[in-house]
């Protein structure tokens, strides 16, 4: 006599595409003997039931290991990320600080062309250099003045740069 299995054993849509087959048939047939809900499998079938479903050991390892190299590969993402991250800020911290020494450099420099370029007109107004000299030290304030404000304008790149880096939005 051929074993039954209940319907409800046999799923014949689950979400990967092979039927489930439940290994407790026999004990539904124990307790619900004369439900209609019984049918009868031959040996056969019962043995492709058996090959489709439960002796798949392969394909269920091989989706953990698709599922375990997709976590691997999203850590090693993460990482890269982060490294990422932190040698953009390492990067915009050095020119920052970069640029903060050239600029007070620049700032003493401005100080002393101005100086320079009020002493060329105090000695030109007594007489005792040409007009050139004046137009000289102006010349070279004027170039100063220019290389300071190059020098503040790099002082706030760099610093959007690190506000960047630190999570900040900001895109060049």
């Amino acid at each position: 006599m051929p074993e039954q299995i209940s319907a409800a054993q046999i799923d014949d849509s689950p979400l990967d595409g092979h039927p489930r087959f439940a290994a407790d048939y026999g004990i539904t047939r124990a307790v619900f003997p004369n439900l209609d809900i019984h049918r009868r499998v031959g040996a056969k079938n019962l043995a492709q039931l058996l090959r489709r479903n439960v002796l798949n050991f392969g394909r269920i390892e091989s989706e953990i290991d698709a599922a375990d190299a997709r976590q691997k590969q999203g850590f090693l993402n993460y990482q890269e990320t982060v490294l990422e991250a932190l040698e953009n800020m390492e990067n915009a911290l050095s020119s920052y600080l970069q640029e903060t020494t050239r600029n007070a450099s620049l700032a003493g420099a401005v100080t002393q062309d101005r100086r320079a370029a009020d002493l060329a007109r105090q000695q030109y107004t007594n007489g005792f250099t040409s007009l050139l000299d004046v137009l000289v030290a102006d010349r070279d304030l004027l170039d100063a003045e220019a290389n300071q404000a190059s020098s503040d304008a790099n002082l706030r790149k760099n610093l959007v740069a690190i506000y960047t880096a630190a999570g900040g939005g900001w895109k060049e």
